[in-house]
């Protein structure tokens, strides 16, 4: 008898980095890291741009819809090559809203520039390390290093105390998502897929939503419910 679990099992394609060497799989991480590094430096660019008045609903309203977009691209092309053509079409958009919001919550005295100095100390350790990488170690070591990093930069550019245990909670929930999800985005990609893996990055953040929706689905489909009554 074929027992289904309970939640659905995670999404695994033919062939993903994940099945590779480990020379393989450490040089997609290397080149997805450093282009995901490239889109963050893109964003912070962006926010340099002084529209003042340009309030953060606006862009941010637009970066959601952007993300939404992503998603429904993934769930109706995936596995097909259009979903990493259109991914990757739609992906400046989104990082010029997403560097438009950072600008205008930053100019709200949000500290929005502390996930970039975790990012690059996670591009440091992936480079640094060599085949000694561990997601583990990308985040505590990268965590550390940016963390002594913020508390400096707060302490230099005079910034108080709430704002700086601000940008330390920020930075550490924002490089703990980076570094779960590219753990589990290996399972998901192709080899020489670095780009859609930087997006996926960013468009899982509605994976709690996407991910709920196919739980409901697996139990409707499976009558989990109706078979535990």
């Amino acid at each position: 008898m074929n027992v289904p679990p309970f939640i659905p099992e995670p999404i695994e394609i033919p062939g993903n980095v994940a099945e590779q060497s480990r020379r393989a799989c450490l040089r997609f991480v290397r080149r997805t890291v450093a282009f995901h590094a490239l889109s963050a430096l893109l964003i912070a660019l962006v926010a340099c741009v002084p529209l003042r008045w340009l309030p953060a609903e606006a862009p941010g309203v637009g970066a959601l819809a952007t993300l939404v977009a992503l998603s429904a691209v993934r769930n109706l092309a995936k596995g097909y090559p259009a979903d990493l053509r259109i991914s990757v079409l739609l992906a400046p958009f989104l990082w010029v809203m997403l560097g438009l919001t950072a600008g205008a919550l930053a100019r709200q005295g949000w500290p929005v520039w502390a996930p970039l100095v975790g990012v690059g100390c996670s591009l440091l350790y992936t480079l640094l390390s060599g085949r000694d990488h561990s997601f583990v170690g990308q985040y505590v070591l990268s965590l550390a290093a940016s963390s002594l990093a913020i508390a400096l930069i707060c302490r230099e550019a005079g910034i108080g105390r709430p704002a700086s245990l601000w940008a330390q909670a920020l930075n550490a929930g924002c490089l703990f998502y980076l570094v779960y999800d590219l753990a589990a985005v290996l399972t998901r990609r192709l080899p020489k897929e670095e780009w859609g893996a930087v997006v996926d990055l960013y468009r899982d953040v509605l994976n709690f939503l996407t991910y709920s929706l196919r739980v409901w689905h697996h139990w409707r489909k499976h009558r989990i419910w109706s078979a535990t009554k």
